[in-house]
C-alpha cells in the first residue's frame, strides 16, 4: 500500500511529524531530498509533497465537516436516499428530527438542521413527501425561521461593526428590521434584540440580562450562539467601565471567568499567548492586582506555551505594571528568556521600565540595559514588522530620555511618537513629573 509503514508516503510524514515544532524552517526541499530520499527523483519528489498535502486538506475538510452538529446525520439520510433505502432514510430522519425539535436549548443550528434535513426527504424520489402532507410546510417553516435568526444575528453585527469601523448600514438594517417580522419572532431572535439593547445603550441592567441567560443554560455550550454571547458581554462590559456606564467590578471579574472556562478565548485548544496577556493587562487595572494574580495561577495551563513556568512570570509582570510594582517586575522576569522575539521584547522593555522605576534606581545597569537592548533590536530589525520595531525602539528611547531628563531638565515629548508601547503609560509619566 502506499501508506504502509516503509512506504515513501509514510516516510516523508513521519520526517514531518518529527520536525513539526520547527516545521516552518524547513524550506530546503531539495536538501530533504537528497539527505532523506536520494532514491526519488526531483518530480516524484515533488508530487509526494503534493500528494501529502492533498491528503492533509481533505482530512482537515473532514473533520471540520464532522464538528457541524447533525451534518453527519443529515448527510446519512441523503445517502440512504440517493441509494433508494428509503426505510433506513426515514428511520433515520425521524430520529434526528425527534433529537433536535426536543432541543430546549437554544442554538442557531437547530432551525437550519431541520430545514436541511426536510429538503433532503423532499427533494428526493422518497415517497415519504406522498404520505407526509406536512412535509413541505415543516420545510418553509424551518428555513425561514433559520433565515430570520441568521438576518438578526447579521443585524447585531452590522450595528457592532457599524460603529466599531465608521460604516453605514443604515440601508441593510432597516431591510432586516422590515424582513422579520414581529409577530413570530423566536426566542433566539429574542435574545438577539437583548444584544442589540446593549450595543446601543451598554447600560448595565443590559448585560445582566445577558449575564443570566447563559447562567440558566438557555443556550446550548459552546454553539456559535453561545460564544457570540459571551463575546459581546466582554466587549460592552469593558466599553461601559471606560464610559463608565458600568461600574460593577465583580460583573466584569464574572464575564471574565465565564468566558475562560467556556473556552471562548481558546483557539485549537489553548489561548493564544498575546490574548492572555491582553486578558491580564484589561483585568489587572479593572479589578487589581491580587484577584489577577490568581485568575493568572488558576489559567496558565491553558495558554499556548512551551515554558509554562516563565509565561507565568511574564504575566504577573504585565500585572504588576499596570498596579504600579516595579521592583517586583525586575525579580519575576529578571532570569526568563521568552519563547518567541515577540516575548523577548515584552520581556526587556518590562525590565527596562521596572529598573527606571525602581525605589532603588541604579542608572549604570538602567544604561547597559538600554543600550543592549537598542542593539539587540537594531540586529532583530529583519525579524520585525515595520511597525513593531518602531513601537520597541520609541518606547525604549524614550525611556532613555526619561532617565537623561533628570539631570539635563529637557523637555520630553510623547508625541512626536506615531508608533509606541504603552502610550498612556508614558502620558501619565511625563505629567506626573513635568517632563
Amino acid at each position: 500500500m502506499h501508506t504502509r509503514k516503509g512506504s515513501d508516503n509514510f516516510d516523508f510524514f513521519e520526517y514531518l511529524h518529527k520536525r513539526r515544532e520547527r516545521i516552518s524552517s524547513i524550506t530546503d526541499a531539495d536538501g530533504v531530498r537528497e539527505n532523506h530520499f536520494p532514491q526519488m527523483t526531483l518530480k516524484g519528489f515533488s508530487n509526494m509533497m503534493s500528494r501529502l498535502f492533498n491528503w492533509l486538506e481533505e482530512w482537515l475538510a473532514i473533520e471540520e465537516f464532522k464538528k457541524q452538529r447533525y451534518q453527519e446525520e443529515v448527510m446519512l439520510v441523503k445517502a440512504y436516499n440517493r441509494r433508494g433505502l428509503y426505510k433506513l432514510a426515514n428511520s433515520h430522519a425521524k430520529i434526528l428530527e425527534k433529537n433536535i425539535s426536543g432541543d430546549s436549548q437554544l442554538d442557531l443550528e437547530n432551525q437550519k438542521a431541520l430545514s436541511n434535513l426536510y429538503h433532503t426527504q423532499f427533494y428526493s424520489d422518497n415517497p415519504v413527501k406522498y404520505q407526509d402532507i406536512t412535509l413541505y410546510k415543516k420545510l418553509i417553516e424551518s428555513y425561514t425561521n433559520s433565515i430570520f435568526e441568521r438576518l438578526k444575528m447579521y443585524q447585531v453585527g452590522m450595528i457592532n461593526w457599524g460603529n466599531l469601523k465608521k460604516i453605514d448600514f443604515t440601508a441593510e438594517i432597516e431591510f432586516i428590521k422590515n424582513t422579520v417580522p414581529h409577530c413570530s419572532q423566536s426566542e433566539t431572535i429574542h435574545v438577539f434584540n437583548k444584544l442589540i439593547n446593549l450595543i446601543e445603550n451598554q447600560e448595565v441592567n443590559c448585560i445582566k440580562n445577558i449575564v443570566e441567560t447563559l447562567k440558566c443554560k438557555k443556550i446550548k455550550i459552546n454553539s456559535e450562539l453561545h460564544t457570540l454571547l459571551i463575546l459581546y458581554c466582554v466587549q460592552y462590559s469593558i466599553k461601559g467601565w471606560m464610559s463608565e456606564k458600568i461600574k460593577d467590578k465583580n460583573l466584569i471579574g464574572e464575564i471574565y471567568i465565564y468566558a475562560l472556562n467556556n473556552k471562548v478565548f481558546e483557539s485549537d485548544g489553548k489561548i493564544p499567548k498575546v490574548r492572555f496577556g491582553n486578558i491580564i493587562s484589561t483585568l489587572s487595572l479593572i479589578k487589581g492586582y491580587g484577584w489577577t494574580n490568581k485568575l493568572i495561577d488558576n489559567y496558565i495551563k491553558l495558554v499556548d506555551c512551551i515554558n509554562y513556568e516563565d509565561t507565568l512570570k511574564l504575566s504577573k509582570a504585565q500585572n504588576c505594571f499596570q498596579n504600579e510594582r516595579y521592583d517586583e517586575i525586575i525579580h519575576l522576569i529578571n532570569n526568563i528568556q521568552g519563547e518567541n522575539i515577540a516575548q523577548k521584547n515584552q520581556i526587556s522593555l518590562l525590565h527596562i521600565i521596572g529598573l527606571f522605576k525602581s525605589k532603588k534606581i541604579d542608572y549604570e545597569i538602567l544604561n547597559n540595559k538600554i543600550h543592549n537592548y537598542k542593539r539587540y533590536l537594531k540586529r532583530a530589525k529583519k525579524t520585525l514588522t515595520i511597525k513593531s520595531y518602531n513601537s520597541y525602539f520609541n518606547s525604549v528611547s524614550l525611556i532613555d530620555q526619561m532617565s537623561q531628563a533628570k539631570f539635563n531638565n529637557k523637555e520630553v515629548d510623547v508625541g512626536k511618537y506615531q508608533d509606541l508601547i504603552f502610550r498612556s503609560w508614558f502620558n501619565k509619566e511625563i505629567k506626573k513629573h513635568g517632563k
